[in-house]
């Protein structure tokens, strides 16, 4: 490809922070210009990264609400920019621009947000660059450190999101880090990489506390050897990503479990349509504490095409965000609050489990829980309108 970029991949395909950012770039950055895939090496055109930072939505980049962490990270963005060209006045003018208040930005000249990182990169994408013909991305361990990328020197780029794990238990015989903490610092290259990972992968926050969305490292591997389309994947993801962030903005009680049924009952045409079988995703909770962010859950989520689609998308208007059924749960304090736990587990024991008992049980006691709200006509009449959608499933039982 002339005037090219050969990125050679060295990375272990894992569920580490850090990986999953760097490889969910990669496969966006696929995903948006021509790329050759030829076993470790993906070649790009030379201009790739700038095109892609080019067109990056404003309005996804605005919801991207994820704080760096003060002085633990000032040091390495201001490498990372100084690497770039984008220094002093410039930096500074490009911040105040983002505040519709410029008194508050005003002198501000460190990044204070990885939303305003990427507005940057975006407002200068003529800057952006690989600095040599091959690109290189894999790990290197010594001196109690990993670095990814070429890193020279003291010059590697460390932020505290993507120490979140700090890769503890490494067992190598040629090792002796069972049972150390080593902090990564990534070259500037990967981190351009690894931020476009940040925003394709993005979900939600809640308070102190963030969503990722990614593709299973089974999934990568696949689509990285072309045995699935990127373009379809990354599409079918980006639907998932919004459909879980509606559901978890709303913070129902089990709000992971209740995603997982909605985004299997929701998107069986979807996957159907695109001719996939299955899509598998890692969703990932991290906390930010203090001076550093840590990953507290990773929860697997696949999703199956099936047949009875119809049946599918009854069961999506039980649970869709507006339901009755999901109004009700937020409150522990309803009378039918159990009733509605229950149900749920049965659509789980169904949905995920293909336990066809399930049904039997949801329909159960979702008519318990309209008995226990019988005298107010309110609910009544919504739990009424539900029976009339639902009537549907008896054909299946």
């Amino acid at each position: 490809m002339p005037g090219s970029v050969n990125i050679t991949v060295g990375l272990p395909l894992n569920d580490t922070l850090t990986n999953l950012l760097i490889y969910e770039g990669l496969i966006y950055l696929m995903s948006k210009v021509p790329a050759k895939v030829e076993t470790d090496k993906i070649t790009i055109p030379r201009d790739g990264i700038a095109r892609v930072y080019s067109k990056l939505d404003e309005e996804i980049m605005n919801e991207i609400n994820v704080s760096t962490v003060g002085r633990n990270d000032n040091d390495s963005l201001k490498r990372f920019l100084d690497w770039l060209g984008i220094s002093g006045k410039e930096l500074r003018e490009k911040l105040q621009s983002l505040s519709t208040d410029n008194r508050r930005r005003k002198g501000v000249s460190q990044i204070k947000n990885y939303r305003e990182l990427l507005y940057i990169l975006n407002r200068s994408h003529e800057k952006l660059r690989f600095s040599a013909d091959t690109i290189f991305i894999g790990a290197d361990i010594g001196k109690r450190r990993i670095t990814i990328g070429d890193v020279k020197g003291d010059k590697g780029i460390t932020l505290q999101l993507m120490k979140s794990e700090r890769y503890t238990g490494l067992t190598s015989t040629e090792h002796e880090y069972t049972t150390s903490q080593l902090t990564t610092y990534v070259s500037p290259e990967v981190l351009l990489v690894a931020m476009l990972g940040l925003y394709s992968s993005f979900v939600c926050r809640n308070a102190n506390t963030y969503y990722f969305l990614f593709f299973s490292p089974v999934e990568m591997g696949e689509m990285l050897s072309s045995i699935k389309d990127i373009d379809k994947m990354v599409l079918i993801k980006n639907g998932i990503r919004e459909t879980l962030e509606e559901v978890i903005r709303r913070q129902f009680m089990g709000e992971l479990i209740l995603a997982e049924i909605y985004l299997s009952a929701k998107l069986e045409a979807e996957l159907a349509e695109n001719n996939v079988k299955s899509i598998s995703l890692l969703l990932l909770r991290i906390n930010h504490e203090g001076q550093t962010y840590k990953v507290y859950e990773a929860i697997p989520l696949t999703i199956f095409s099936r047949e009875a689609r119809e049946l599918y998308r009854v069961l999506e208007k039980i649970i869709a965000p507006g339901s009755i059924v999901l109004d009700r749960l937020r409150n522990s304090d309803n009378v039918e609050h159990s009733n509605l736990v229950s149900a749920i587990i049965g659509l789980y024991r169904f949905v995920i489990l293909d336990d066809k008992y399930g049904i039997y049980h949801a329909l159960r006691e979702l008519h318990n829980a309209y008995v226990k709200v019988k005298g107010d006509k309110k609910l009544e009449q919504r739990y009424l309108e539900l029976f009339r959608d639902v009537g549907i499933l008896e054909r299946f039982l």
